[in-house]
C-alpha cells in the first residue's frame, strides 16, 4: 500500500463516484480503478460495491 492508494481509496469513500474522484485528483477513470483494485488485491478484500450508485463502502472497507 502507498499513500496515493490511500488517498485514492479515502477520496473515493467521500465521493463515491469513481469519474467525480479522478477529475478532482487529475487522474484518469482506469488509472484510479487501478490504483484500488491494487489496494484491494494487496489487502486480500474488497472495499467497495460497485454494484451500486452511488458506489459504497463493503463491510471490510467500513473496517479498512
Amino acid at each position: 500500500m502507498n499513500a496515493k492508494q490511500l488517498q485514492y481509496a479515502i477520496e473515493l469513500e467521500k465521493i463515491r463516484n469513481f469519474s467525480k474522484v479522478s477529475e478532482k485528483l487529475n487522474i484518469s477513470q482506469p488509472a484510479l480503478s487501478k490504483q484500488i483494485i491494487g489496494l484491494e488485491k494487496e489487502l486480500g478484500v474488497q472495499l467497495f460495491d460497485r454494484n451500486t450508485v452511488p458506489l459504497r463502502l463493503t463491510a471490510a472497507g467500513e473496517y479498512f
